[in-house]
């Protein structure tokens, strides 16, 4: 029943733009298509003449011509307005390298050695690195998950037995070889040996000449203290004369009061030589200005002297070929004479075993001598008293050897003020108010 019901057309406005979608085109895609079929196959047939559409069979009836035979080879022709499409057999194909075949005598002789059987020298090469490649590869899949065991018992073996068929991994992780140290690691930054033996002098019954032997060393080194810093004190605080109090309260209230009195003082008048002669700079005047053209002159003149230092150079080094034996001299004997550096440099070296080099850039300073005055000394150990500190002893012993450089005694000063408070229940009692 609803089959039959027949379709209403919507009616829309041809003038409206949403009636256009509507349009049934589709006898106009029709023509449309049968022109591009034509076009693809030869051309409009509407725009050739009768001569490229028609055409007269001028040859005569051949009867042997309704046979089978004739009939096939007929129905194998292309139509003529196919061959346009066909590619045209005059014209020659594109010859690219990669796909031209060999010449038949490669493959003459290609043929002739794989019949032979016979290979050269690289084939017979790569053969062998290819199967010991293989033998490797599967020699590695093998071993992959094996863990590697020791050949010999940890705690029966000698530890400084041979260890070079060891495995190295094994080895370092049982101790059993050391890791390696560096070419200076045995030797010793000086030959002062780590704990020197003290003076005899210094002992608690010394002999009266050990004992002053120690003394004067001892005030040798003082006198020696006291000149430099009589030295210093010379040419520093000797040169100020010294000011009394009331002599430096004058001159602060001088130098305070500067300037309130501006009357009194005399004007300086100065003269206009003067004025030109404490100025910096002279005055900038427009006629001083340089033109275009000075300018260009002065480029042209560095331009020229730039020139002539370049070629001036160029025929010093063209002359330096002339040079050769004298360069070659000159070469060798600066070659001799840092050698004869350098070997003196390792003499000096090698002979200051027993001197403090300077590690930083603090100097090294000998410790205090440790003695006791002739009234000091005790008539028994017991009775001895230690002179001297044991750790800076040692720290000293340390920077004599060169083991480290120098060092000052680090500052303990109060970075704030400690704060005053009174505590609870706490008065002070001020003076007369007892």
């Amino acid at each position: 029943m609803a089959s039959n019901v027949p379709v209403r057309k919507n009616r829309l406005g041809k003038n409206k733009k949403k009636a256009w979608k509507a349009i049934d085109i589709s006898e106009v895609e029709e023509v449309l298509e049968d022109e591009r079929m034509q076009e693809r196959t030869g051309g409009l047939v509407a725009e050739k003449s009768d001569d490229q559409l028609f055409m007269f069979d001028k040859d005569a009836f051949d009867p042997k011509e309704n046979d089978a035979k004739y009939q096939k080879k007929n129905r194998k022709r292309a139509l003529k307005c196919h061959a346009n499409l066909e590619p045209d057999p005059k014209i020659k194909p594109i010859s690219i390298s990669h796909n031209i075949r060999k010449t038949q005598p490669e493959v003459e002789r290609l043929t002739r050695k794989i019949k032979s059987g016979k290979k050269t020298l690289t084939e017979r090469k790569a053969e062998k690195q290819r199967i010991a490649r293989n033998k490797q590869r599967a020699q590695t899949r093998r071993n992959k998950n094996v863990l590697p065991e020791a050949s010999f018992d940890l705690w029966e073996t000698d530890v400084n037995a041979d260890i070079r068929n060891e495995d190295p991994h094994y080895c370092v992780v049982t101790k059993r070889r050391r890791i390696n140290v560096p070419k200076h690691y045995n030797q010793k930054p000086s030959e002062i040996t780590g704990v020197q033996v003290p003076d005899p002098g210094a002992s608690y019954n010394p002999s009266y000449d050990d004992h002053q032997n120690l003394l004067a060393k001892a005030h040798d080194i003082e006198v020696k203290r006291e000149r430099k810093e009589r030295k210093l004190y010379n040419a520093v605080e000797a040169q100020f004369r010294k000011v009394s109090a009331e002599e430096l309260e004058a001159n602060l209230q001088a130098e305070m009061s500067a300037g309130l009195n501006q009357e009194d003082e005399e004007r300086v008048e100065f003269t206009e030589e003067e004025l030109e002669k404490l100025s910096v700079a002279p005055p900038v005047r427009r006629e001083d200005k340089k033109t275009r053209v000075q300018r260009n002159k002065e480029k042209n003149i560095k331009d020229k002297e730039h020139g002539k230092m370049k070629e001036k150079f160029a025929k010093t080094r063209e002359k330096d070929i002339f040079r050769l034996k004298t360069i070659k001299a000159e070469i060798k004997a600066r070659e001799k004479d840092l050698s004869q550096r350098a070997r003196l440099k390792k003499e000096k070296y090698e002979k200051s075993g027993m001197n403090t080099r300077k590690l930083g850039k603090i100097k090294f300073e000998e410790a205090e001598i440790e003695l006791k005055l002739s009234d000091e000394l005790p008539g028994s150990l017991r009775l001895l008293k230690p002179e001297g500190h044991l750790l800076v002893d040692r720290f000293k012993s340390l920077q004599k050897r060169n083991v480290i450089e120098p060092r000052l005694e680090a500052s303990k000063k109060r970075k704030y003020k400690p704060k005053v408070f009174m505590k609870k229940g706490y008065e002070i009692e001020e003076v007369g108010k007892r």
